[in-house]
């Protein structure tokens, strides 16, 4: 979550506008996927987050926060920030030269290895189906499929 107001930062600048952290969980509708990835992430009740936002200043580097994602009590996916494909200070930076970020920005960075369409078989969320995410130190996000 983006706490102070930035345009054309470094990576090495990036975090100093950071805020803080939650889980969000980045829903897909995978039907609309196959025609665009932007339709299928912008449904109505398909971006959850939160509950709450820890603090920068009261957590590790982002870099060294523990991931988890379980589904229906299973683990799915584990990983440590410093496995991103991009890192957090690179992303920001990244959407920093797009477009100004203001505070209350949400970034969500995406997910670990492991999703649903990684898996043999595949295996993608059903009705009554219950995916949690926990980050530590920050906090636990589950979301029932309906």
């Amino acid at each position: 979550v983006i706490g102070k107001t930035a345009r054309h930062v470094t990576p090495v600048q990036a975090m100093d506008h950071v805020l803080g952290y939650a889980p969000f969980n980045d829903g897909s509708v995978r039907e609309w996927q196959k025609h665009s990835i932007y339709a299928g992430k912008n449904f109505a009740n398909s971006g959850s987050w939160g509950p709450w936002i820890a603090t920068a200043d009261d957590l590790p580097p982002v870099e060294d926060l523990h991931l988890t994602v379980t589904l229906n009590g299973e683990t799915l996916q584990s990983a440590y920030g410093q496995e991103m494909i991009f890192s957090l200070p690179e992303q920001i930076a990244y959407a920093s030269s797009l477009f100004t970020l203001y505070p209350g920005d949400v970034i969500a960075t995406g997910s670990p290895d492991g999703t649903g369409g990684s898996r043999v078989p595949k295996r993608y969320l059903r009705a009554h189906d219950v995916l949690t995410i926990s980050i530590q130190g920050i906090g636990t996000l589950s979301n029932a499929v309906s």
